[in-house]
């Protein structure tokens, strides 16, 4: 499946892209900005979407390659298959991370989001 790039819900549109998603999963996401650079992914809490960063992508967009994603069952990503977790949800974060194909990225999060990237990869379960 594809990772939908949703202009609608960025800031600025136009240097939005698709990338390829994990087998089985369908994950929102905007990206913007220039490339090279190490991509800034940010990680909203639970129950909002990325929408919650638009002040934030406004203003790193300049200068900074910003990826901003709906977590699955938020926004408009479709829920995890199986039982939810904080290890699959990991998981699907690193996924999408991997489909960007620019290496290793900053993770900005908060809340639930700022967990996710303080335990880091290793607390990423492979999901089932």
């Amino acid at each position: 499946m594809m990772l939908i790039a949703n202009a609608a819900q960025a800031p600025n549109n136009k240097n939005m892209q698709q990338s390829l998603a994990p087998p089985g999963s369908l994950i929102n996401l905007i990206r913007t900005g220039p490339r090279g650079g190490t991509p800034v992914v940010l990680i909203h809490a639970v129950g909002v979407d990325l929408t919650l960063w638009g002040p934030q992508i406004e203003a790193l967009q300049a200068d900074y390659d910003v990826v901003a994603l709906d977590l699955p069952g938020h926004g408009l990503s479709a829920p995890l298959t199986g039982e939810p977790s904080f290890e699959r949800f990991g998981a699907a974060l690193v996924q999408v991370i991997e489909s960007l194909g620019a290496g290793p990225a900053h993770l900005v999060g908060i809340s639930f989001g700022g967990r996710r990237c303080a335990s880091g990869p290793s607390s990423c379960a492979p999901p089932a």
